[in-house]
C-alpha cells in the first residue's frame, strides 16, 4: 500500500493563507495547483492508460517545477508561518502527492471518496487534529460516535 495525498487539501491550505493575508506567494501556489486541475479536467473519463500518458507529458513538468518553486520560496519566507507550513506539508509528503502521476487509476484528490464515505461515517470526522490514524480506524467501527463538544476532549459518546 502507498499513501496518495490529496491536492485539494493542499490547495485549501494555500487558499486559507491567501484569504487571510492576501499573500502573492500563496496566490501563485494556487495558480500552480489550478493548472494541474485544468489538466485533470481534460482527461476526465479517459482510460487509466490515457490519463497517465497525459499526466506524464503535461502534469509532471508542472509538478516538478512547483516542487522547485516551493523549495525556493521556503528560503525566502518566515519559517514558522502558515505559508511555510503548507509548503513543508507538501514537500514532506512529496511521494504521496506525486503518486497520481505514476498511476492513471489514482485521482489527483480524494474529494469523490470523501463524499462517498460520508454516508457511512455520518457525524464522525476522520480528520480531527487530535486523533491518530488508529483512532480514525476505531471511529469508523463505532456506529453511533459523535464529535466531542469541547475542544481537546478525545473520547467519543457511545449511545
Amino acid at each position: 500500500m502507498r499513501e496518495a495525498a490529496c491536492w485539494a487539501h493542499l490547495r485549501r491550505d494555500f487558499h486559507d493563507v491567501w484569504k487571510g493575508t492576501n499573500s502573492p506567494i500563496a496566490r501563485e501556489a494556487l495558480d500552480w495547483i489550478g493548472a494541474l486541475y485544468d489538466i485533470e479536467r481534460t482527461i476526465t473519463g479517459a482510460s487509466a492508460k490515457q490519463r497517465v500518458a497525459v499526466r506524464q507529458r503535461d502534469s509532471r513538468p508542472r509538478v516538478e517545477a512547483f516542487k522547485a518553486w516551493c523549495e525556493a520560496q521556503l528560503r525566502r519566507i518566515p519559517g514558522k508561518g502558515e505559508l511555510a507550513k503548507a509548503m513543508r506539508y507538501a514537500l514532506n509528503r512529496w511521494p504521496a502527492f506525486t503518486l497520481f502521476l505514476e498511476d492513471g487509476r489514482m485521482p489527483i484528490d480524494n474529494n469523490l471518496l470523501e463524499r462517498d464515505i460520508r454516508i457511512f461515517v455520518k457525524q464522525v470526522s476522520l480528520c480531527t487534529p487530535y486523533s491518530s490514524v488508529c483512532k480514525h480506524w476505531k471511529r469508523t467501527r463505532i456506529s453511533s460516535a459523535t464529535r466531542a463538544a469541547l475542544p481537546g476532549h478525545r473520547s467519543f459518546d457511545r449511545l
